[in-house]
C-alpha cells in the first residue's frame, strides 16, 4: 500500500466506498502545532533524513495576520491506520468508523541554517522520486506584489541549497530573466512530479511587464543542468510548447500525477473560475480534455479555484489500493 493515499484515508472515509457516509476527524488544539496561515506549501516527503525514511509531511511558509513566513514543519503519519483495517471496522458496523482523535500528527518545526529561502506563500514544493524536495516561486506579499522565481532544493540532512540563475542582460531590476532559459516571477502556479521531474503549469506572472495568469507549461531536471567552459547552458529548466489545444491561461489550480500523465483542473482564467479537466502526456506532448459530465446523476462539482484534490484508488472490494 503506498503511503500517499493514507494521508486522504485519514481525512475522509471516501464517500460510497466505505459502506457508510463520509466522516471527518478533526486534530484541534495540538500541542506545539503550526501557527494558523493560509497559502502554504504542503509536500508528502518519502524520505526526510537518514535516520528515518518514514513518509512525513513537509510545510513550509505561507501568509497570516502577520505577512508572509518562512518557517518549515513536519510531521509524521505513523498513527495513521491502514485502510484495509479501517475498511473491514466499517463493515463489521455498517458505517464510517472516525479516526481516534488521541493518535494525532506530531509537528515538529526545522530551525533555518545555512541558506534559507525568503518568506512566501502561494509557491509550491515538489517531492521528486529521489526524495528531494523543490520549492519554487511564489510571493513574499499576499497582495501578489511582490513575485518570486527563486528555485531550492531541499535534502535529506534538512538543509536548502538554491539553485542560481544564468546570468541576464536585462537592465530591469524587476526582470531577472528573459523567459526562456527560467521562468518568470509568479505565484499561485501548480507542480507535479514524474519521477526525478518536476513539472509547472500557470499561474499569475508578476514581472517583465507582465501581470496576468499564464499557460506556460515547463519542466525542471536538477540534474538536466551543464556547464561548459565555466558557463552555465542548461540550468535544467526545459519550456514546452505544446502545438496541441491546450488548457487556458489560469491560476488556483490543480495539478496531479496519475499514470505517467498530469492532470490539471478548475482554478482562475482571470475573469472567472473554471471547471474544465485536461491530461498532459509528457510523451506525446500533447493536452487533451478530458469530460467530466458523466451522467446527469453525477454531474462535476461547481466552478471552483484555490481548492485541494488529492488521488485515491480503490479496488473492485472498494478497499483503498496503490
Amino acid at each position: 500500500m503506498a503511503r500517499r493515499q493514507l494521508l486522504a484515508w485519514a481525512l475522509a472515509c471516501a464517500a460510497q466506498r466505505c459502506a457508510g457516509e463520509v466522516i471527518w476527524t478533526e486534530w484541534s488544539a495540538l500541542e506545539g502545532a503550526p501557527p494558523a496561515r493560509s497559502k502554504m506549501a504542503v509536500v508528502l516527503s518519502e524520505r526526510v533524513n537518514y535516520l528515518n525514511t518514514d513518509p512525513k509531511l513537509l510545510m513550509f511558509g505561507g501568509c497570516d495576520a502577520g505577512g508572509a513566513r518562512n518557517d518549515l514543519w513536519t510531521a509524521s503519519l505513523d498513527f495513521l491506520p491502514t485502510p484495509s483495517v479501517e475498511v473491514e471496522a466499517n463493515q463489521a458496523t455498517k458505517g464510517s468508523v472516525p479516526l481516534n482523535p488521541d493518535a494525532a500528527p506530531a509537528w515538529q518545526e526545522i530551525a533555518a541554517r545555512g541558506t534559507w529561502p525568503a518568506a512566501r506563500c502561494e509557491h509550491t514544493m515538489t517531492a521528486l522520486s529521489d526524495g528531494r524536495v523543490v520549492l519554487f516561486g511564489g510571493t513574499s506579499e499576499e497582495d501578489g506584489s511582490a513575485a518570486l522565481n527563486d528555485l531550492w532544493l531541499y535534502d535529506v540532512v534538512d538543509l536548502f541549497t538554491e539553485v542560481a540563475k544564468p546570468l541576464n542582460t536585462s537592465t530591469s531590476a524587476t526582470c531577472d530573466t528573459d523567459g526562456r532559459q527560467w521562468p518568470y516571477r509568479r505565484f499561485g502556479h501548480t507542480a507535479a512530479a514524474l519521477g526525478s521531474t518536476m513539472w509547472v503549469f500557470g499561474g499569475w506572472i508578476s514581472a517583465c511587464g507582465l501581470n496576468s495568469v499564464t499557460d506556460e507549461l515547463w519542466s525542471y531536471n536538477p540534474d538536466g543542468a551543464t556547464v561548459v567552459d565555466g558557463r552555465v547552458t542548461n540550468v535544467g529548466w526545459e519550456r514546452h510548447r505544446p502545438m496541441s489545444l491546450r488548457p487556458s491561461a489560469r491560476t488556483g489550480h490543480n495539478m496531479l500525477q496519475v499514470d505517467g500523465s498530469l492532470i490539471a483542473l478548475g482554478g482562475w482564467d482571470g475573469l472567472s473560475p473554471t471547471d474544465d479537466m485536461w491530461s498532459y502526456d509528457p510523451a506525446t506532448t500533447r493536452w487533451e480534455q478530458l469530460r467530466t459530465d458523466n451522467s446527469p446523476a453525477e454531474p462535476p462539482p461547481d466552478k471552483r479555484y484555490g481548492a485541494s484534490v488529492v488521488v485515491m484508488a480503490f479496488d473492485e472490494k472498494g478497499q483503498a489500493a496503490g
